[in-house]
């Protein structure tokens, strides 16, 4: 073939090519859309597709849990059904637990009365067992007898009653059951007090409606719950709602979540 040849077929090679690289499919992020700006400046992000309740909660190669979020992939809140914040922050910062990136909550000075939130939220399946693992450190602890909340599973009931078992930390770490309409609040205690700046592991095991244990650093105590059955159940990372003042700051990392059916 003469050199003429050769460099038409060449030519007609790259075009070829390059008309076939116009079919390859471009990869989207499909938590880029969804995003709501509130009239009161918070923000609402929801997953697309409104998936059923634990659609995403099974293990993955990099997570032998039902669910773990390390804050390291994807845009922040991309593996939650839903992210509000309303005078208050969540924000990517630096970990130095579990390197590069950690949740920072930060509950900024209020007046009092204003509600506050900034949490993570994902419906996961309802389960006869839940274990929750996480580190946590308080960068800036509440004031007096104020508390912040870290970690949540809220149930709710055929009559759409909540009821809920917390971990909070303020002057200590505690476990709490709440309920819609109770007027008590029952509560357990951790021997651990909170030392800011220090990363803490945290460890909530709970049988929904019968009891709860809270581990802080080793540290157990055990607090009985209110009975009920379940209908749905959520897992919630952060502060859902508080009219406290004074100005909280907390990071989180490697969260990873275990749901027995």
């Amino acid at each position: 073939m003469s050199w003429k040849g050769i460099g038409a077929a060449f030519a007609l090679v790259v075009a070829t090519i390059g008309a076939c690289s116009l079919f390859i499919p471009v990869p989207t992020d499909e938590y880029s859309n969804g995003a709501v700006v509130t009239d009161d400046g918070g923000t609402v992000v929801s997953a697309p597709g409104d998936a059923e309740a634990g659609s995403s909660t099974l293990p993955s190669a990099d997570c032998d849990a039902s669910f773990c979020e390390h804050f390291d992939d994807g845009s922040l809140g991309s593996k939650w059904d839903r992210k509000e914040t309303h005078f208050a922050e969540l924000t990517l910062a630096l970990s130095t637990i579990g390197p590069p990136n950690a949740l920072e909550m930060h509950l900024p000075k209020q007046p009092a009365g204003n509600r506050r939130e900034a949490f993570l939220e994902k419906r996961i399946p309802t389960p006869k067992h839940a274990r929750c693992a996480f580190d946590v450190l308080v960068a800036k602890l509440p004031e007096g007898s104020e508390d912040a909340e870290l970690l949540g599973l809220r149930a709710k009931t055929k009559d759409a009653a909540d009821y809920t078992t917390l971990v909070k930390v303020g002057r200590e770490w505690s476990v709490r059951d709440e309920a819609d309409g109770a007027s008590s609040i029952a509560s357990a205690v951790a021997e651990q007090v909170p030392v800011t700046g220090k990363w803490t592991h945290v460890v909530l095991d709970v049988e929904p409606g019968k009891t709860a244990t809270l581990d802080v650093d080793g540290k157990t105590t055990a607090l009985t719950l209110r009975p009920f059955a379940a209908e749905t159940m959520t897992l919630t990372l952060g502060e859902t709602g508080d009219s406290d003042p004074s100005e909280v700051t907390v990071l989180f990392d490697d969260v990873s979540c275990s749901f027995t059916q």
